[in-house]
């Protein structure tokens, strides 16, 4: 290779060099900061106690209603959604505040995932607010925004050290780039992340009764709430197993369905809710709840549930003695009304849960986990230890007793050879021991009167 080969290649470099840095230099410009705003809210007149929908749109959208009192999930036949996630949401957004925009062109949104929702590459997620049918704001939401580490960061929000400190957004009506403090990290268009999957829960009950239609195959009870539940009937001869009988006790503290497969009042026919077993449980507040359980599968048992609510009596008012003195009636009184107060209170309170409890599960149909109702399933078999066996069935066999190593073993005589034709040789006998000849007994002593004479 000659010098100017070497130098044209060197003159190469230089050009493709200046371009690089020149087509960076542009790149860094177009994301410069360009106008700090830190505090200012995004959304300073977000109506947050008049939003009724909220649609949701990435790779799938999800539409969230609020008809009257409780949020929906629309694309899960409208069963109730989680509210308290979607108030901190919209408490979010009210409070939403800037640390700084920037001015970010559209074909540079892909690179803080602000890409329209379907875009090849770096889509974001576009929330809209309605209240009714009127629009009144809508975000996109981008990637997360890091905190630059001790390694530096790049021109995109935070290194490979940093951590989410917020987010990017992008404002659609005046496309306006904006880093937020807010992460939104639940915030996805999918209807899992939505739905309210809280099942009914009950806690130290009364009576459990399970059934195979209309009969009874075993019970457990309890008759206070600080007892533990025992079976009832049991057979002779046969030891409960307590560890089986106690996890009935709590298998509806925390309960969660997996889906919901049918619009309320679909055709339920497919899961073989009719006939079936089911779970009868009564708490000590008078509330009756009915499991009826489906056709069972390997991962899943369709559920249903049915509820009842029996109202306990009023308290009766002291019987005050006729020559009571006025401050023992008046006090007699005072304690009446606040005992009748009480069980009002408690009455309301408990037809409130009845009505929010018969609105969210019953007539629905739930798919539940095996581990969530296994314990309602069981047959009286399996709440019972397995049976000893019989004493003789696998007794061993009494061992012999061993002789002491420095004792020989006794010595049979030996036995005799046969050989076909042959007289048979007697075995010799040891002759017979004399016998021990008997000694007399000494004669007695003389009389006294002999010794006398």
């Amino acid at each position: 290779m000659n010098s100017k080969t070497v130098i044209l290649l060197a003159v190469v470099c230089v050009v493709l060099i200046a371009v690089s840095v020149s087509q960076r230099s542009k790149s860094d410009k177009a994301w410069s900061e360009t106008t700090a705003k830190r505090g200012e809210t995004v959304y300073p007149d977000f109506p947050i106690g008049e939003v009724d929908k909220i649609v949701i749109t990435g790779e799938s959208e999800v539409t969230l209603v609020k008809p009257e009192d409780s949020w929906q999930v629309q694309e899960n036949f409208g069963y109730f959604a989680k509210g308290e996630q979607i108030g901190r949401f919209l408490k979010a957004v009210y409070e939403l505040e800037l640390k700084h925009t920037q001015t970010v062109g559209e074909s540079f949104y892909h690179r803080l995932e602000l890409a329209a929702p379907g875009s090849e590459k770096g889509a974001g997620t576009d929330v809209t607010f309605f209240k009714g049918s009127t629009k009144v704001a809508s975000l996109r939401i981008g990637k997360e925004h890091k905190k630059q580490g001790g390694g530096g960061g790049g021109q995109f929000g935070g290194g490979a050290g940093g951590w989410p400190d917020g987010r990017y957004i992008l404002n659609p009506a005046t496309k306006t780039v904006a880093v937020v403090s807010e992460t939104f990290a639940p915030i996805k268009p999918d209807v899992t992340s939505w739905v309210n999957t809280d099942f009914v829960k009950v806690k130290k009950p009364k009576r459990g009764t399970a059934k195979q239609g209309d009969k009874v195959l075993w019970a457990v009870s309890r008759a206070q709430e600080s007892d533990s539940l025992a079976l009832a009937n049991v057979p002779d001869g046969r030891e409960v197993d307590t560890s089986k009988v106690s996890s009935i006790d709590w298998a509806l503290n925390y309960p969660r369905f997996e889906s919901i497969p049918l619009a309320k009042g679909g055709d339920e026919s497919e899961y073989g809710l009719e006939g079936g077993r089911s779970f009868e449980l009564e708490t000590f507040d008078g509330f009756t709840y009915l499991l009826s359980f489906g056709t069972l599968s390997d991962a899943k048992v369709p559920v249903k549930v049915a509820i009842e609510y029996q109202e306990p009596a009023a308290p009766q008012p002291t019987v005050v003695a006729e020559d009571a003195t006025p401050e023992d009636k008046a006090q007699a009184a005072q304690t009446d009304k606040a005992a009748l107060d009480a069980h009002n209170d408690a009455v309301k309170e408990a037809k409130d849960k009845l009505r929010d409890e018969t609105q969210r599960f019953v007539g629905w149909v739930f798919l539940i986990g095996h581990s969530t109702v296994d314990d309602f399933l069981y047959s009286v078999n399996d709440l019972l230890k397995e049976p000893e066996a019989a004493e003789d069935a696998g007794a061993e066999m009494p061992s012999l007793p061993t002789l002491p190593q420095d004792t020989a073993p006794p010595q049979l005589p030996p036995t005799p050879l046969l050989i076909p034709g042959a007289t048979p040789v007697p075995s010799p006998v040891a002759p017979p021991k004399p016998a021990t000849p008997l000694t007399p007994p000494a004669p007695p002593p003389p009389a006294a009167d002999s010794a006398k004479e």
